[in-house]
């Protein structure tokens, strides 16, 4: 018999036979018990005081809800919007995947990195940069104003479609 080497060693000092690792069990106790806490508590609690309080069944107030004139034209709103956006984001974002999957140019690896751009900048830093630049006082607004001589900004881009649409165009271009 030859000498054996440290591993083989080391394995003859393993646990007796029926002996659980009772940390190792337990260590997935904790992100359940935090996401019980956190997540599932709060979204329970929210839901049974928004649908208990129903008087004629559970669901009867969500249901009163979905054929609301107000919640329809919300559901409708964001469907057509999701649609305009998808199809900016393929006209704009189109192309650009053509060029970069056919053609090899000086920079190509510079404009890939330059358009991964949103997928690392914190969604308020974003909308403070659409805002510095298409808002009421933003550098579009104020050159315009300047040139055309106007009293007010000549583009209304906070809280409109179109910032909503630019947003999406800017996220999902990428992708």
């Amino acid at each position: 018999m030859g000498q054996k080497s440290v591993f083989e060693r080391s394995m003859r000092l393993t646990r007796p036979q029926g002996f659980q690792k009772p940390l190792g069990s337990l260590l997935w106790l904790l992100p359940l018990l935090f996401l019980v806490v956190f997540y599932f508590y709060p979204l329970a609690s929210i839901l049974w005081l928004g649908l208990g309080r129903a008087e004629n069944g559970l669901l009867t107030s969500f249901l009163a809800a979905l054929v609301s004139q107000r919640v329809r034209s919300v559901i409708g709103f964001t469907i057509w919007q999701a649609s305009l956006s998808t199809l900016l984001t393929l006209l704009v974002g189109l192309p650009g995947a053509y060029i970069l999957a056919r053609y090899d140019f000086p920079g190509k690896a510079a404009f890939r990195a330059i358009s991964a751009i949103p997928f690392v900048m914190p969604t308020l830093v974003v909308a403070a940069g659409f805002s510095a630049l298409f808002g009421p006082a933003g550098w579009v607004n104020s050159v315009l104003m300047a040139w055309l001589d106007l009293p007010e900004p000549p583009i209304r881009f906070v809280n409109s479609l179109g910032a909503i649409l630019t947003a999406h165009v800017f996220y999902n271009t990428t992708i």
